[in-house]
């Protein structure tokens, strides 16, 4: 499928996503996996106001940062190291809608854990998706080791984790980054700047 032709290339230039070596493909895949991040969240949220959930952890305005750095990666080779508001990262990577909603519903079928996990707490090692836990900033640290793990195995798998700027006050946040800095390590630190930060304003961050 096409996609219509914009202002930009009307007037003979590259459309913003071919400017970016993205084919239209590409693009409209990025978008849906968007969509679909914002749908299932939208759907938690509705079942949750309903009390039929104890609560939602929403990935709401950062779909767009999720979905366009883990598409830069090669999912079952790549890995990503996500934080629990990171569906649209897990979903790039092969996990399905009905996944997350296992999850959400602590079923026995959740892929994630079995049901014994919180939701947001992603894991598969098929998908390459790093088992996230409930601290903030621990995922970081998880990161940088299978990253060296990489390097020690002569892979040239590249490892995106991903944290709320609240992590950004942890330790384990700046271990993790100066480990991997002095061991020269293939791993991309995402922070998705969303203001949530608990009790820490964003100008003492």
């Amino acid at each position: 499928m096409a996609l219509k032709t914009t202002e930009v290339e009307a007037k003979g230039g590259p459309s913003r996503h071919r400017s970016l070596g993205l084919s239209d493909e590409q693009a409209l895949r990025i978008y849906e996996v968007m969509r679909l991040a914002r749908a299932v969240d939208e759907r938690m949220w509705l079942i949750n106001r309903q009390g039929r959930a104890p609560f939602v952890i929403s990935c709401q305005g950062q779909e767009g940062a999720q979905v366009g750095t883990a598409a830069a990666l090669r999912p079952g080779y790549d890995w990503v190291a996500p934080y629990y508001r990171d569906a649209g990262v897990v979903l790039w990577f092969g996990m399905t809608a009905r996944d997350q909603m296992l999850s959400f519903f602590a079923r026995r079928e959740d892929p994630n854990s079995g049901g014994r996990q919180m939701p947001g707490h992603f894991g598969s090692r098929r998908l390459h998706i790093v088992t996230g836990g409930s601290p903030v900033a621990t995922q970081l640290l998880h990161a940088a080791g299978v990253a060296l793990a990489s390097k020690q195995r002569h892979e040239d798998a590249v490892t995106n984790v991903y944290f709320g700027e609240g992590s950004a006050s942890q330790g384990d946040t700046h271990e993790a980054m100066n480990f991997a800095s002095i061991h020269k390590l293939a791993v991309v630190f995402i922070c998705e700047n969303n203001g949530y930060a608990i009790s820490v304003p964003q100008s003492r961050q």
